[in-house]
């Protein structure tokens, strides 16, 4: 964090992450991912035992994964595909994934969305690629109980001793399930006529050794928690905008996922934010806005407590990896025009900065203030009683894009006369 002062009207600006929360960094300060390679991602999964993280591309019907490590590393990150076929016409090419799950036998299974099925695709320690295994629900493949599957869109392997495997099955408002990867078939385990539309879904172990499912239901702004046997347990949340004790509000939710801490955590898609709950469902805290979120899709915690989170139109990963991990980004503003950011500065030069900039009429041309400054205008003072332009440049010292970074300027009426 940096300080810079100006005189008369305007006393501090301070700049910091809210994405981060800058007083609190339980989370870790956010790495924002945002790669070519990342085309509309739709799908994640995280694979605790190989540490890796799978993201279905939906935009170029393939998967891509890399190490969980490399999320942090200041070089380009090196990705590893496997599932797409340049022949869009064969029957094995993946038509716009758009949910995977790692089982801990290294078997990931792909939603294929448009196809209305599930692939999936085997480790082959000898190629060490993933291989397709077209045995998998092949008597199901594409309907089940006598109902065509219609647009599935998230998976989710049940913890151990229970190990199946469940296809939220969005089109019917059904979740199926498999009892593991040599399954032929799926059978239905619950459908809800009432529910909307849900996207996204988390299972987990209870204390007594059995499931229970947090559902995502996205048209009906809630999530709805069932037990083993399919049963409702509750119902959380509702339409509006506001996340603050004792109110709950989501605008289309399209996943959820369980920490180990036994906090909630909700993309709140239409919200632009991350809703983190008590395990009791009242407010904890947000977890980063937009512009650093755009559409939320999916969103995984680790058994670290570690959170991901897909973002289709940013084409982006948002990774929180705890506060051990070293800020990816510097935020500062100058002091002065050889000032670098680091403090203290030494020069005694703290009352006027070339990054903060004030005009009497919005007149600066931002593409051109890119390339040569703020101070290539001249900075007028403010006036009493009148609308000023307050102009901010912020500074990156650090690898990675600067994430949600707001400026916070502090002032006073100067005296009159």
């Amino acid at each position: 964090m940096r300080l810079s002062r100006l005189p008369f009207v305007l006393i501090c600006l301070a700049v910091c992450a809210t994405g981060t929360r800058a007083q609190n960094l339980e989370y870790g300060p956010p790495y924002l991912i945002r790669e070519n390679a990342l085309n509309i991602p739709t799908g994640l999964a995280i694979d605790p035992a190989q540490e890796r993280v799978f993201i279905t591309n939906s935009g170029n019907h393939r998967v891509l994964y890399t190490r969980i490590s490399d999320l942090t590393s200041s070089t380009t990150i090196s990705w590893q595909e496997f599932g797409y076929l340049a022949d869009r016409s064969a029957p094995d090419a993946l038509k716009e994934p758009q949910g995977v799950a790692v089982d801990s036998s290294n078997n990931v299974y792909v939603v294929d969305t448009y196809n209305n099925q599930v692939r999936l695709y085997r480790w082959n320690a000898t190629s060490s690629s993933f291989i397709y295994d077209a045995t998998f629900a092949s008597m199901t493949r594409t309907s089940a109980a006598g109902k065509d599957i219609r647009l599935p869109r998230d998976i989710a392997i049940g913890p151990a001793p229970d190990n199946r495997i469940y296809l939220l099955d969005s089109g019917n408002n059904r979740i199926l399930v498999a009892d593991g990867p040599d399954d032929s078939s799926w059978d239905v385990w619950k459908e809800d006529a009432n529910w909307g539309n849900p996207y996204g879904m988390d299972i987990v172990a209870r204390i007594d050794g059995n499931i229970t499912l947090y559902l995502a239901n996205t048209d009906k702004h809630n999530i709805i928690q069932l037990d083993a046997a399919g049963n409702v347990l509750r119902t959380f949340g509702h339409f509006g905008t506001r996340t603050v004790a004792g109110v709950v509000e989501f605008r289309s939710p399209r996943d959820v996922a369980l920490g180990r801490d036994g906090r909630i955590y909700v993309a709140d898609t239409y919200n632009h934010r991350v809703v983190v709950l008590n395990n009791d469902a009242t407010f904890y805290r947000n977890l980063g806005v937009a512009s650093m979120y755009s559409l939320i899709q999916k969103i995984e915690v680790d058994t670290q407590n570690h959170v991901y989170v897909i973002d289709s139109d940013n084409r982006s990963l948002i990774y929180f990896p705890g506060p051990s991990i070293p800020k990816p980004y510097d935020a500062y503003v100058r002091d002065y025009i050889e000032d670098l950011g680091v403090e203290p500065s030494g020069t005694g030069l703290r009352l006027s900065s070339p990054d903060i900039l004030v005009r009497h009429n919005p007149d600066v041309d931002l593409s051109i203030a890119r390339t040569t400054g703020l101070s290539s205008y001249a900075f007028q003072s403010p006036r009493y009683n009148e609308n000023n332009y307050i102009y901010i440049a912020v500074r990156n010292r650090g690898t990675r894009i600067i994430n949600n970074v707001k400026a916070n300027i502090f002032g006073r009426i100067p005296p009159r006369g």
